[in-house]
């Protein structure tokens, strides 16, 4: 799905309630539509700054594991959210770059950055659907989304861990990876707790997201996952995405967010301030 975690990735967040605040969101009047359930949810989930460690936890089917940490930044400009990613470990993969670019008018821009090759590549359109430094994220799970991209309508409400949620389901108005996805958004709050991914003509999910509540992040009107947890059940995989000493609406300069910035071995994560003694 355009616009993950950011995080990935980013992986990432909407204009939902403030810690103890109820959301603002449709009327308690009249039910709310489908529409106005992922304008809430994709407000809350990206409509702000984040900065970030982020890793990736990948499980194989016969039970191995691999990491990755990345440092990880989305930043709003001129209304357009772009999301920059470093791999800081592991050490052979060190200063890979990843910058995605928001358009309001056509595709979003994916860049990539090979410190082998010492050169900064687009992404094209084809390659969005592959996975995203080996997890089962995709370059699109990076970019945001909009409800206009989709053509959605709600489902029965569901229960998340005995958290009421709206599930609604929306198809991609373009073509995409998948024909549908469910989303279970928390009726408190408008977070994102969970994801279905399905393949044309398929009644059952090739690929699930869950946002635990317990491990969300609530600061300045946003309320965030810090851990991911992606099943591909085609694969048999997993990948456990979980962000550390996440911030939310950090000063970020612009210019970090432009393909030229990825050549540079520049750490766009402050350093810790000494504590004072």
């Amino acid at each position: 799905m355009r616009g993950l975690a950011a995080g990935a990735l980013c992986l990432a967040l909407a204009a939902g309630a403030r810690a103890g605040e109820p959301a603002p969101g449709p009327s308690d009047a009249a039910p709310p539509t489908a529409q106005e359930v992922l304008q809430a949810a994709f407000d809350n989930f990206y409509a702000c700054d984040t900065r970030a460690e982020v890793e990736l936890s990948v499980r194989s089917r016969g039970g191995s594991e691999r990491n990755r940490v990345l440092d990880v930044a989305t930043k709003q400009i001129d209304g357009m959210r772009r999301g920059l990613a470093r791999i800081t470990r592991p050490a052979e993969l060190r200063g890979m770059s990843f910058l995605m670019i928001e358009n309001p008018d056509r595709a979003h821009d994916t860049f990539v950055y090979l410190p082998s090759q010492r050169r900064v590549r687009r992404i094209s359109t084809a390659q969005k659907d592959d996975a995203f430094v080996g997890s089962d994220l995709s370059y699109e799970d990076m970019e945001r989304r909009r409800p206009r991209d989709y053509d959605a309508a709600l489902l029965p409400d569901e229960r998340v861990e005995g958290e009421p949620a709206f599930a609604v389901e929306a198809r991609p108005r373009l073509h995409d990876a998948y024909e549908r996805v469910v989303l279970l958004v928390a009726q408190a709050d408008f977070a994102l707790l969970e994801l279905r991914f399905f393949k044309s003509g398929s009644p059952e999910s090739y690929r699930v997201m869950r946002m635990p509540r317990s491990a969300m992040h609530s600061e300045d009107g946003h309320v965030l996952p810090t851990r991911i947890e992606v099943e591909n059940r085609r694969r048999g995989t997993t990948t456990v995405v979980t962000y550390r000493d996440l911030e939310v609406n950090p000063e970020l300069e612009e210019r970090l967010f432009v393909p030229s910035w990825l050549e540079r071995d520049r750490d766009f994560r402050p350093a810790a301030t000494p504590a004072p003694r």
